[in-house]
């Protein structure tokens, strides 16, 4: 890399370079694309630290891929709230279009990001602004179903004195609960349960320096052993997705049909790895083994139960309880 670039780049972009790029020399448009690749992937990922690199750098915020995407336009269609608070209280454009005219607003709203969009709307820009396609934000909250929004946006007085979000954020939040009440298969109990399960085991394996046995949780949680088993099948009925489904909703490509992983994307998928490996090698051996006889062998319940000599229900529990020992360890490295 050529030294005249050297110095817009902090420690941790560089580190990147360093260890993506060829060692040669760079021309400058080599590296302004470069850095746009890295930005663009941080605000997809919603990379609070790599996104704070770009600003403290003094990047463009404002810069656009080829179809007029700014970061913070894929920030909020992604769903990463912190980045768009980030970006935004950097200066970030909120009113910036793509090549279609659409802002982050919109994208907040397509999307369904309800609290990005409240924050969206309390920026200083023309909520009738409309798209390549006529849609203003109003409109899109309705082709959507975002009713709730709708409603807002129709009843907010600007001049009344309150903020948008002051306004509808307390009628917003409580459609959006009960819309996800009604769309889940579980009951609330058992969601209510599960959360205490995984803040129980966290506690006592912070107080007591190792993994908490069954006998253990359940004497903390205040039921008896056959109670928290039961607790814990109903609870891993709730662990169950269909793999389209989850291709559905995150947009998994198919087989064959996509590309090589960035740089970046590839870093931060290793980071997450690590972490989950790290915290499987902390789980008592016989969940470990369950894990890796499910999820690499591909055994299925009756097959694993067979193997740790026990029944397809107690498997569905051990499972239930790996799992929650994993979430309440990630959880806590994230806090």
């Amino acid at each position: 890399m050529t030294t005249s670039f050297r110095h817009l780049l902090t420690p941790a972009i560089w580190l990147l370079f360093t260890l993506s790029l060829p060692l040669r020399s760079l021309a400058a448009d080599d590296v302004q694309a470069t850095l746009k690749t890295y930005f663009f992937d941080a605000a997809r990922a919603g990379h609070i630290p790599m996104l704070t690199e770009f600003v403290q750098a003094g990047y463009n915020l404002n810069v656009q891929d080829a179809k007029g995407y700014t970061a913070l336009i894929l920030a909020a269609y992604h769903g990463h709230g912190d980045a768009v608070e980030l970006l935004l209280s950097a200066g970030a454009d909120a009113c910036a279009e793509d090549a279609r005219g659409n802002t982050a607003l919109l994208g907040a709203i397509f999307k369904g990001e309800i609290r990005i969009a409240r924050r969206l709307m309390d920026m200083p820009c023309n909520p009738d602004q409309r798209n390549a396609a006529g849609q203003t934000a109003a409109m899109y909250a309705a082709l959507f179903g975002r009713l709730e929004l709708l409603d807002a946006l129709q009843r907010f007085d600007a001049n009344a004195g309150a903020s948008f979000s002051t306004f509808a954020s307390q009628r917003i939040r409580g459609a959006m609960i009960d819309e996800l009440r009604t769309r889940d298969w579980l009951p609330r109990s058992v969601r209510r349960n599960a959360r205490a399960v995984d803040q129980c085991v966290h506690r006592l394996e912070q107080k007591l320096g190792r993994p908490a046995e069954e006998r253990e949780i359940a004497n903390e949680m205040g039921m008896d052993l056959e109670q928290y088993r039961q607790l814990l099948t109903d609870t891993n009925n709730g662990l169950l997705l269909p793999y389209e489904e989850m291709v559905a909703e995150r947009g998994e490509p198919e087989a064959g049909s996509g590309s090589p992983p960035s740089p970046f994307a590839a870093l931060v998928a290793g980071e997450q790895r690590e972490q989950l490996t790290a915290a499987i090698e902390t789980l008592p051996e016989r969940e470990k083994l369950l894990l890796a006889l499910y999820y690499q062998e591909e055994l299925n319940l009756k097959e694993i139960g067979a193997v740790l000599g026990v029944t397809e229900s107690r498997v569905c529990q051990l499972h239930s309880q790996a799992v929650s020992r994993l979430r309440a360890k990630l959880v806590a490295q994230d806090a």
